[in-house]
């Protein structure tokens, strides 16, 4: 094991009525030392920007990892709520960037006011369409779009919404004379 010297550091002791002064020094092995060397520091901006990414998509850290797939070794939950309540001042760069990565990939969702749903219950009344028939008209649809899904939009069962998926509804009717 190779020993690097990083610094000095003086103890004061006192001996029998004499002050004694020891030098000790204090060593770092190299592989601590390439450790520090993969981290960054979070910046204000860098939190900024992930409080926003989990805000937008809804997912907490928990959810995020459980559907990100293969996480890097050692990145866990905790790590991430470390860094949004900014008791830490760096991260390892892979941890950092499968986060952001993985937050900027999940489609962001967007709460469904009263205002949106008095918004879908009128086009719906409008053009006359119930969600099943809006569905055919408005085929090919997404995969995950489904009558009981527009339907709870619509009763209030759900309070968000994948912001693709309301776009694509709300465009639909609007579009329909």
């Amino acid at each position: 094991m190779q020993i690097i010297l990083t610094a000095w550091r003086f103890c004061l002791t006192h001996s029998f009525g004499r002050l004694e002064i020891r030098y000790s020094l204090t060593a770092q092995t190299r592989a601590h030392q390439n450790y520090r060397v993969g981290r960054i520091t979070i910046t204000d901006k860098d939190i900024a920007e992930l409080e926003r990414l989990r805000d937008e998509t809804g997912l907490g850290p928990q959810r995020l990892l459980a559907r990100a797939g293969k996480a890097p070794a050692g990145l866990y939950p905790a790590i991430i709520y470390s860094w949004l309540a900014r008791k830490t001042a760096s991260a390892r760069s892979e941890h950092f960037e499968f986060v952001m990565t993985a937050y900027r990939t999940v489609t962001p969702v967007i709460e469904i006011t009263d205002q949106r749903r008095a918004r879908l219950q009128a086009e719906l009344a409008r053009t006359g369409y119930q969600p099943k028939s809006l569905m055919n008209r408005l085929s090919p649809c997404p995969d995950d779009l489904t009558p009981g899904l527009i339907t709870r939009w619509k009763i209030g069962q759900v309070r968000s919404a994948r912001r693709d998926l309301w776009r694509f509804v709300m465009d639909g009717l609007e579009a329909i004379p």
